[in-house]
């Protein structure tokens, strides 16, 4: 076998050995880009909501008092002004929210993270 042959071969097994460590860290440890919550040991998905500007004060007071069913009742439109992100596991257990402003594609906050535990 040649020089430039057993080269190639070499640098194709450190490679395939470097794709196959990245893909097994990825797999043991999984992925880091979204966020976990340790408490009920999940994964949190986001959600977007968006509302006029003129229900601001409702949103602000249905999510400081964790009145999901004050919340569900605000009518929402398609055009975003505000936006309501929520982060929370599949079965809804908990709730991160935070209410921001739509300015092109920046979402500037209006209050802070507010965390609301539902079951």
């Amino acid at each position: 076998m040649s020089d430039i042959a057993s080269s190639m071969l070499t640098g194709g097994v450190i490679v395939g050995a470097c794709s196959l460590v990245t893909v097994l860290c990825y797999w043991l440890f999984g992925d880091s880009h979204r966020p976990y919550n340790r408490e009920i040991k999940s994964i949190l998905e986001p959600t977007y909501a968006y509302y006029p500007l003129s229900v601001e004060t409702a949103l602000v007071n249905a999510l400081e008092s964790g009145d999901e069913k004050a919340l569900a009742n605000i009518k929402r439109q398609p055009k975003p002004e505000l936006a309501l992100v929520r982060y929370s596991d599949k079965a809804e257990r908990i709730y991160y929210s935070q209410l921001t402003r739509v300015e092109g594609n920046k979402y500037i906050p209006l209050t802070e993270i507010i965390i609301n535990k539902t079951k």
